[in-house]
């Protein structure tokens, strides 16, 4: 295996890439391929379900993800992507935050002080054209490339950024190939090769090319902005890529080297529930019960002996299924949605019915 791929966005990707999970696996297999990565842009949707295949296929995954930084360091108010890979499950952790973050608090980029912190277990390099440094190293400006690779790099562990070289056949990557060479002698960052993955035939081309349409919203030919400047966005073959970067074999040899360092280990079929910080010392169980048995009284100005037994059977059945701090957590937003005068809806789920649910008020 002379080549992994690690820059490849799935149809996970919305409207940005039309590659099924299921399909690159099969592309991969076809290839004998032991391992690849994936690399959706802002989210991680798609990562237990890659995971998964790739179990079930003996491939072994690389979870990653494709995220905009905001350089501070240097006043860009602008995000410029770059490609994460998760070394372990600290670094898979860190990859959930980050995503959650452009999610839900920075949809433009996460400001590169908090990727800083988010850092521990990643691996990072240069997203090809679309990244900042390549974007100066396009105008000509060497020196201020390189001053913003040095800054990317502090941002991570030592050894753990790279800059990717990459070979769509146009003209301008070319030229940055060679440019980046110059740079990686100069400052000692490694070269990795990588194929930017947005579909996975050399045929799809055209089709992706719609899809970028709807996304957009446009005609097809009123889009050449958007549309990816050649039909080399497609899943290759090792021996496509060994023939690509036969003059870069250490760049090809280290995408082997970070497929050996990422070793996600997933426990799945496990609930995977926040812990609610009940107050006063009480555990979760404890505080659930509290706040049940006043919520009963407050529902019922004498409630009969039969709702205090429905009450216990229904909490000695959360508390056996190690529910209680999920009931507590619903509590909490619903609480927080009638203090604020918030609507909400009746309640719907296997709970919905429950004496549990009716007494916190999650349920009228």
């Amino acid at each position: 295996m002379p080549f992994v791929h690690l820059q490849v966005q799935s149809a996970y990707s919305l409207l940005n890439s039309s590659a099924r999970i299921n399909k690159l696996i099969e592309k991969a297999e076809s290839f004998q391929l032991k391992a690849f990565a994936v690399t959706d842009f802002h989210t991680m949707y798609g990562a237990i379900a890659f995971y998964k295949q790739c179990k079930k296929h003996g491939i072994k995954p690389i979870i990653g993800l494709t995220a905009s930084v905001i350089l501070e360091e240097t006043g860009e108010s602008t995000g410029y992507p770059l490609v994460l890979l998760a070394k372990n499950n600290d670094g898979y952790r860190n990859l959930l935050k980050i995503s959650s973050v452009l999610q839900t608090k920075s949809p433009e980029g996460i400001k590169s002080r908090w990727l800083k912190s988010y850092s521990g277990g990643l691996i990072a390099f240069t997203p090809g054209r679309t990244g900042l440094a390549e974007k100066y190293i396009q105008e000509g400006n060497s020196e201020e490339a390189v001053k913003i690779l040095k800054i990317y790099r502090s941002l991570f562990n030592e050894g753990d950024f790279y800059l990717s070289v990459q070979k769509h056949f146009l003209h301008d990557e070319l030229k940055m190939a060679e440019e980046l060479l110059q740079i990686s002698i100069q400052t000692g960052l490694p070269l990795v090769a990588a194929n930017d993955v947005h579909y996975i035939e050399k045929e799809d081309a055209f089709a992706h090319n719609c899809l970028l349409s709807i996304k957009n919203g446009s005609k097809m030919e009123d889009d050449s902005d958007y549309a990816l400047p050649s039909n080399q966005y497609y899943f290759k073959s090792p021996s496509e890529m060994a023939e690509l970067f036969q003059d870069c074999p250490e760049a090809l040899e280290n995408t082997l080297k970070i497929a050996k360092e990422c070793n996600v280990s997933l426990e799945l079929g496990k609930t995977q529930l926040p812990k609610y910080p009940a107050p006063g010392g009480q555990s979760p169980d404890e505080y659930l019960e509290r706040l049940c048995l006043q919520g009963l009284k407050h529902r019922f100005s004498k409630p009969k002996d039969t709702y205090f037994k429905r009450l216990e059977y229904e909490l000695d059945v959360i508390k056996q299924m190690k529910f209680s701090d999920y009931f507590l957590i619903v509590w909490d937003f619903m609480k927080y949605a009638h203090d604020h005068h918030i609507l909400t809806g009746p309640g719907r789920g296997s709970a919905a019915g429950s004496l549990v649910a009716y007494v916190l008020k999650i349920t009228d």
